[in-house]
């Protein structure tokens, strides 16, 4: 039964319609897999569907049903991408149908390199070793290079899915990337049973079996220990809509709100969003002194987002005022949002972007923490939270993470939920608590084990109120950084690759 299912996906994908919908389906299907929906089981038939055929394909034909998959895939999970540049970039359906279009085939030709890679490469190799250790190898280098590649884009990687699933015990050991490496090793495991029966018992016993006990003995293991020293934190989440952000009759309201309900807080620090004075610096001099003497007054720190002007260039920054010092600039920025890639002639050809802020400068990649009540702050602005590295980069010494961010760009998509989940993710590869200010939601409190503890929802307006607890010691994955976790990871496939390719046949 199972041997005639798997001749029939064989020859299905070979090509026709059926072949092309059913991997577009697929891959959308292994969306379910991440937030909001976040069935974590869902990442496995659609791989399972993706690389059950592979061996028996032609190049041609496993690369065409890589691309659908992969155009499935993305063209449900970033969505999103189509609200920020129609909805808050003016930019006409005319245009941002194509542009949209043309970021999700990007990103499909980049993924479906696995595809090629497999292929071209290791088509020698038996089917335990095809699938077991060629597919999960390629994956997390394409994977790993997607990271730097274009500016890069880690949005939806497999390990994402998996932050309320059962391999989430991996991440303070390994990360994201282990995680995505575990269930391609599952994925492959499914494989080498459907197509070779009975004979893979041998290989289903002897990696299973390790895996399930290495993943209950993580489970008992607690890397960090929460300590009694707290803070006490207050998020205002002002749910301002994108469109009348910049407006410079609603700036008065902005900044009224802002100052009035600070003023009635009594907690350490309180933190605004990303941006939350809709002025640069330099404008509102007077009103940021008020609120720091309002605040000294109280012992209590305020860490808002604004834009600054330092020495000509702009700077999308965090700072704080009162009872704390230190200010960040956002090294990594997002393309056509806050800066444009070539602008001297793009903004010409396409100046159809109206996007209030897309003339910023990089921060510093060496920056110090931010600080307050004995507290180190290490700060990610907007997106620069799915970058692991930064992340990484700046923790040494640090006790909270704290990410300030304009969701409102997201409208209302999938793509809030996903962002929260990454920052969910961060949480639990490092150890540490990690809080989340948006303007217009998901704001929220998350624990050093990933876990929300208090969240304020989409579209919410109103104040957050926890009291956030340090932790000693640190994970694996904090010590030894994502490099570090790559180089572990991939080690035995790159050995047993380099193996079984000096004894492939010579023709």
């Amino acid at each position: 039964m199972i041997a005639n299912l798997v001749t029939r996906v064989d020859n299905l994908a070979k090509g026709g319609w059926l072949n092309t919908l059913l991997s577009l389906l697929a891959g959308a299907s292994m969306i379910g897999a991440f937030a909001p929906l976040s069935a974590w089981f869902l990442v496995f038939p659609g791989l399972v569907w993706l690389f059950l055929p592979l061996q028996s394909l032609t190049m041609k034909q496993a690369l065409y049903r890589g691309l659908w998959f992969h155009i499935g895939f993305f063209s449900l999970g970033i969505s999103w991408v189509h609200v920020s540049i129609h909805r808050f970039g003016n930019v006409p359906l005319a245009l941002s149908i194509p542009l949209t279009l043309s970021f999700i085939l990007a990103l499909s030709i980049y993924a479906s390199l696995t595809i090629y890679i497999v292929k071209r490469w290791f088509s020698h190799l038996s089917s335990p070793l095809y699938f077991l250790v060629a597919i999960p190898f390629v994956w997390l280098i394409v994977e790993w290079l997607g990271n730097y590649l274009a500016t890069g884009f880690p949005w939806l990687t497999l390990g994402h899915s998996q932050v309320d699933g059962w391999l989430s015990v991996v991440a303070p050991l390994l990360g994201s990337s282990g995680i995505s490496y575990l269930i391609l090793l599952i994925t492959g495991i499914i494989l080498v049973g459907l197509r070779e029966g009975q004979v893979a018992l041998k290989y289903l016993t002897t990696l299973a079996l390790p895996i399930i006990i290495s993943v209950l003995v993580l489970h008992q293991i607690q890397w960090v220990r929460v300590s009694d020293e707290t803070l006490k934190v207050s998020l205002i989440q002002p749910s301002i809509p994108q469109d009348k952000k910049w407006l410079i009759e609603e700036r008065r309201k902005t900044l009224k709100y802002f100052h009035e309900t600070t003023a009635k807080l009594d907690s350490q620090l309180v933190i605004w969003p990303e941006g939350a004075i809709p002025a640069l610096e330099s404008q509102v001099t007077n009103y940021l002194q008020t609120i720091d003497e309002i605040a000294k007054a109280k012992s209590q720190a305020v860490l808002t987002g604004l834009a600054v002007n330092e020495g000509g260039k702009f700077y999308n920054t965090a700072i704080i005022i009162g009872h704390g010092e230190g200010r960040y600039n956002k090294q990594h920025l997002v393309p056509f949002g806050e800066y444009v890639p070539l602008e001297s002639w793009i903004r010409g050809l396409i100046g159809l972007f109206d996007l209030p802020m897309s003339s910023f400068s990089e921060g510093s990649a060496d920056q110090p923490l931010l600080t307050t009540n004995n507290w180190n702050i290490t700060m990610a602005i907007c997106f620069e939270i799915i970058f692991k590295d930064i992340v990484a980069n700046q923790l040494p010494g640090s006790d909270v993470l704290i990410t300030l961010s304009n969701d409102a760009w997201f409208g209302d998509s999938l793509g809030p939920y996903q962002h929260l989940d990454i920052a969910r993710m961060r949480a639990l590869e490092n150890g540490i608590p990690v809080i989340r200010a948006t303007n217009d939601g998901i704001s929220a409190f998350i624990d050093h084990q990933g876990r929300v503890e208090a969240k304020m929802g989409k579209f919410e307006k109103g104040v957050l109120t926890a009291e956030v607890s340090k932790v000693n010691g640190e994970t694996p994955y904090r010590k030894l950084g994502p490099l570090w976790a790559y180089l572990i990871i991939l080690s035995i496939p790159s050995l047993i690759l380099i193996v079984t390719y000096r004894k492939k046949p010579r023709s």
